[in-house]
């Protein structure tokens, strides 16, 4: 009797190397993909080639987009101004206001003795309002012995309420107290780091502008930071004195700290560059003289305060 396993395993053998080689085959497209993916994404990817694509713009961070918007609220359908006047005004902590000076001269950009002089001055007379878009402004008045008792503008701050960021400072002070008045480039890059806005490049001092020697730009964020500090005559914000039944409006000599961020685009900058550079080497521009960059002026501290 033939024996018929054989021919059985023989074929069932065959048919497994078959599979088994059917199996292989499949899997080398696959492999080979894998292979190429890994070997794709060990290599720079093309885009991080391309200088500047990767770039911080005005558009990827929260608070250059809304400094934007902010630069444009008057255009805004719908946008409400915040008041600017006391009685449209709502009184406020003074701690708010005191911690918002701590914050900046933690970070560098305000001096201890400005602070100070401020937190210690601030009283119970803070005020603050709100814009539509979430910019609160606070101002705090008070009298001081300088001032003979009279109320005197001490200091006002914009805050953006989501980052809580200060984008405007204006703090005045008596002249007599001498407070520093610090060197500009240190000042702008200790305030730029407080608002976080490092990760932008091509900052620089904004040749032929109005913020020439007191302002860093950057074309990318579309942000100038401005510094100035220097003296001007403050009037009284009390009730005028009675001499000789004639109200007496009195004015005092003060010293002002100020910074501001302000969203200006890359061609408005230009077009200011280009109108300064249609004059004369040395005209004056823009308000101010080689010779006196600091004017004493009359305050006017509400648009001071709030930018």
């Amino acid at each position: 009797m033939k024996n018929r396993t054989r021919p059985f395993f023989g074929r069932a053998t065959l048919i497994g190397c078959a599979a088994a080689l059917v199996l292989a085959l499949s899997a080398i497209p696959v492999l080979t993909l894998w292979l190429n993916d890994a070997r794709l994404l060990a290599q720079p990817h093309e885009r991080t080639r391309q200088t500047g694509v990767l770039a911080l713009t005005s558009d990827d961070v929260y608070l250059t987009r809304i400094l934007k918007k902010y630069s444009q609220r008057h255009q805004l359908q719908g946008y409400q101004a915040a008041p600017t006047y006391l009685d449209g005004m709502s009184y406020a902590s003074p701690n708010v206001l005191a911690g918002c000076l701590d914050a900046l001269c933690e970070a560098g950009a305000l001096p201890a003795e400005w602070r100070d002089y401020c937190a210690s001055s601030l009283g119970d007379t803070v005020f603050s309002s709100e814009d539509s878009l979430g910019f609160v402004h606070y101002v705090a008045y008070n009298a001081d012995a300088y001032a003979e008792d009279y109320a005197c503008y001490i200091v006002g701050v914009t805050v953006e309420r989501e980052s809580q960021k200060v984008i405007a400072l204006w703090a005045s002070a008596p002249w007599e107290l001498n407070l520093p008045q610090p060197e500009t480039t240190p000042t702008l890059e200790a305030y730029r780091a407080y608002l976080g806005l490092e990760g932008f490049g091509e900052w620089a001092d904004p040749a032929d502008t109005r913020f020439e020697g007191v302002g860093l730009y950057s074309p990318r964020a579309e942000l100038m930071l401005f510094y100035e500090t220097g003296v001007y005559w403050a009037n009284d914000y009390g009730s005028y004195r009675q001499f000789g039944g004639t109200p007496l409006n009195r004015s005092f000599e003060r010293s002002y700290f100020c910074l501001n961020a302000l969203s200006v685009s890359a061609k408005t900058v230009s077009e200011w560059q280009a109108y300064a550079r249609s004059f004369p080497e040395g005209t004056p521009l823009w308000g101010r003289s080689e010779e006196d960059n600091t004017s004493k002026t009359e305050e006017h501290a509400f648009e001071e305060a709030l930018g």
